[in-house]
C-alpha cells in the first residue's frame, strides 16, 4: 500500500500527487536546462500535471461515492487539488530564485525571445524596455499574490471539469 492511497479525500491525495508531480517536472528541467525550465511552454505545460490530476480526483471521488458528483462537489474536489498542488509549486519557485540568483537573467531573456510572440507590435518596443528593468525575483509576498493569481485560474479549471463531468464525459 503506498501512502497516497492511505489518503481518503481525493481532493487531497490528487493535490499532494499533483503538487509532487509539478516538482520532479520543473525539478528535471532545472538540472537539464534551466532555461528550459523558465519556459513558458515548460510553464504553462504543468497544467497539464493539474488537470490530469483534477480529473482523476473528481472521477475517483465519482467511484467512491458510487454516484455522479454535483456540479458544486466536482468544482471543490477538482479545486482542492489545484490548491494543493500550487501550494507545493510556488513555495518550489520561491526558494529556486532566492538560491539562485542567475535564473532572473535567465528568464529575462526567456521574455525577450517570447515577447515578440506574444505582444502587439505597436506595444513591443515599450514592453521590451519595460523588461529591462522590471524586478524579476520571486519573494514570499509576490509569491503570496502569485497564488492567489493562479488561484483565479486554478477555479475555472475545476469549473470547466465540473461541467465536464456533469455532461457525463468523464467515466467511471
Amino acid at each position: 500500500m503506498n501512502i497516497f492511497s492511505s489518503i481518503k479525500n481525493n481532493g487531497v491525495r490528487f493535490g499532494l500527487l499533483a503538487g509532487l508531480l509539478t516538482l520532479a517536472y520543473f525539478g528535471l528541467f532545472y538540472f537539464v536546462d534551466k532555461a528550459w525550465m523558465l519556459s513558458p511552454v515548460v510553464y504553462y505545460g504543468s497544467l497539464f500535471i493539474y488537470l490530469w490530476a483534477m480529473y482523476q480526483a473528481i472521477r475517483e471521488e465519482s467511484k467512491a461515492q458510487q454516484a455522479m458528483l454535483s456540479w458544486k462537489d466536482a468544482l471543490r474536489t477538482g479545486f482542492v487539488v489545484f490548491l494543493i498542488a500550487n501550494a507545493f509549486f510556488i513555495p518550489f519557485f520561491v526558494l529556486l530564485h532566492a538560491t539562485d540568483p542567475v535564473l532572473e537573467d535567465i528568464q529575462r531573456a526567456s521574455l525577450r525571445e517570447w515577447y515578440p510572440r506574444i505582444i502587439p507590435k505597436d506595444q513591443l518596443a515599450e514592453q521590451l524596455r519595460q523588461l529591462e528593468t522590471a524586478d524579476l525575483k520571486m519573494d514570499p509576498k509576490e509569491a503570496v499574490f502569485a497564488y492567489a493569481r493562479a488561484a483565479i485560474g486554478g477555479f475555472i479549471m475545476a469549473a470547466f471539469l465540473a461541467i465536464l463531468h456533469r455532461r457525463d464525459s468523464i467515466k467511471f
